[in-house]
Order: C-alpha cells, then sequence, then structure tokens
C-alpha cells in the first residue's frame, strides 16, 4: 500500500510535468497506449521510480518513521493506510522534493522536485530538435528571433528551460493562427 501510494504520487507529477511542457502523458513509448492509462508518463516513472519513490519508502521504513500498526486488511480490496500514516508520506514527500541535487546532464543545482519537469523538457527538447547535443548549459532554453528567424538562448531564472514562444509545443496554432 505504501508503494503503490508514493507511485501514484510520482505518477501525478510526471503527468503534470508532460502536460507542461506540451506532451500527452497518454501515449508511450513502453508501456501499451490504452484508453485512460498515461503511458508515457508510466514510461518516464522506469527512470525515476528507484531514486525518487522506492528511495522514500525504504528511508520512511528504515528510520522509523512508518510502523505496520497503520496499515489496515480490507479483506479482498487489499491493504489501505490510515490517515496519520498517509499524512507522514505526505510530509515526507514534499520534504524530499524540496531537497536538491546537482543534474547529472545539467550539471546545475536543482529541487529534487524539478526533477520530472527537467526530464519532461529534455524528452520534448529531443521529439523537437532531435538530439542532445544542443542541450548544454547556455543552449538548452531556445526562442525563435522574429526579425533574424534564428533561435536565441533564454535563462529563466537559474535553470534553463524549452519554451516556444508564441507557439504552442503541443500542436496548437501560435498567436498568428499558423
Amino acid at each position: 500500500a505504501l508503494l503503490s501510494f508514493v507511485y501514484t504520487l510520482l505518477n501525478h507529477e510526471i503527468q503534470s510535468a508532460l502536460e507542461t511542457v506540451g506532451l500527452d502523458p497518454y501515449v508511450g513509448f513502453l508501456h501499451t497506449d490504452r484508453p485512460g492509462r498515461a503511458s508515457l508518463a508510466l514510461d518516464m516513472m522506469e527512470e525515476l521510480r528507484a531514486y525518487l519513490a522506492d528511495r522514500l519508502v525504504l528511508s520512511l521504513i528504515n528510520r522509523k518513521q512508518i510502523s505496520g500498526k497503520g496499515f489496515v486488511e480490507h479483506g479482498d480490496n487489499g491493504i489501505v493506510m490510515d490517515e496519520d500514516i498517509r499524512k507522514e508520506v505526505l510530509l515526507a514527500w514534499q520534504k524530499r522534493k524540496k531537497e536538491t541535487i546537482i543534474h547529472p546532464y545539467l550539471n546545475e543545482s536543482v529541487p529534487i522536485g524539478l526533477i520530472p519537469y527537467i526530464q519532461a523538457m529534455l524528452l520534448c527538447y529531443i521529439i523537437i530538435i532531435g538530439r542532445l547535443a544542443d542541450v548544454q548549459k547556455g543552449r538548452l532554453v531556445k526562442k525563435r528571433d522574429s526579425k533574424e528567424n534564428i533561435m536565441q538562448p533564454v535563462k529563466f531564472g537559474s535553470l534553463y528551460s524549452i519554451i516556444a514562444v508564441g507557439q504552442n509545443l503541443g500542436g496548437g496554432k501560435g498567436k498568428n493562427g499558423q
């Protein structure tokens, strides 16, 4: 029940990140597309599952922050957590997301909670551009210079992001209706 709950939290974070960058979380690469199943979110979960979810659950158990007393068997419906356990897990989840790491590819300090968003941006960039060679500090964020029709780097705070100016990455029309 505990691991399943944390996987659900991670899945929602990843779905949100994918939608934020304009990708459809229901069209995946590894997991079969099924109605109502966020296949791409499940694909991205595979790389983050051990680091974000499994590690949190094991830490909660090893530190004895969670005990078996907070779980109740509900017949054929499985095992559920009581409200105190759920609250403890959510507090630990939020605390974990605030911790920072050096992103191994961007070589930049980022909060752990932004990792799904960063990975979604990188995936979006690969889909649009087709390669990661241009994803380097100072060149990750691109915007189109309308006068010269070239791509210019843009920095958003301390984190480089992929921004489509005047265009919806999800395939929508730009500001000129094109």
